[in-house]
């Protein structure tokens, strides 16, 4: 299996430090953001596994871009941050936040819920392409198969003709 990617977000420079060196330890890639403009960038050049999101950020806080994130990524996000009121914690959820912790966190637990957010993912990741397995179609060599009406199509998209028979075999 390889290694799983973290991008790890927050203003505070010394935080991030701790925080990705344990994190590394545990086995994870980790890479550093000091703003939600750098995390949208990283995001961008890289496919990361999990992101751990501050939410007070100077440029563009953490709310800002996690609503940016959620246009186009279903990436599993973690909310870590001092705002720990109730009126924070659920705007971090229906802002799309997977997770949120409140700082100061046991590193323990900020690790045995990353390795749950990263196997709740791979299961989500996992069963959307069974999924897209199961329904619609699927390559077969050059040609396509579609699994709904039981057709197979050539490399040009044209129908080739089979028996019930031979596409149960196919």
């Amino acid at each position: 299996m390889s290694e799983q990617t973290i991008i790890l977000c927050d203003d505070e420079a010394p935080l991030r430090r701790m925080l990705k060196d344990h994190l590394t330890e545990c086995g994870y890639r980790v890479i550093e953001a000091a703003n939600g403009n750098e995390l949208l960038t990283l995001v961008e050049d890289t496919a990361p596994d999990l992101i751990i999101l501050d939410v007070r950020m100077p440029q563009k806080d953490g709310l800002s871009a996690l609503r940016d994130l959620r246009l186009s990524s279903q990436v599993p996000v973690m909310m870590l941050t001092a705002a720990g009121e109730v009126v924070d914690k659920v705007l971090g959820l229906e802002f799309g936040a997977d997770d949120y912790l409140v700082k100061p966190v046991d590193l323990r637990e900020l690790e045995a819920r990353v390795k749950a957010a990263i196997r709740r993912s791979a299961v989500q990741v996992a069963q959307h392409k069974e999924a897209e397995r199961i329904s619609g179609t699927v390559p077969f060599g050059p040609c396509r198969l579609d699994l709904d009406a039981a057709r197979l199509f050539g490399p040009d998209g044209e129908e080739i003709a089979v028996t019930s028979m031979e596409f149960s075999l196919l």
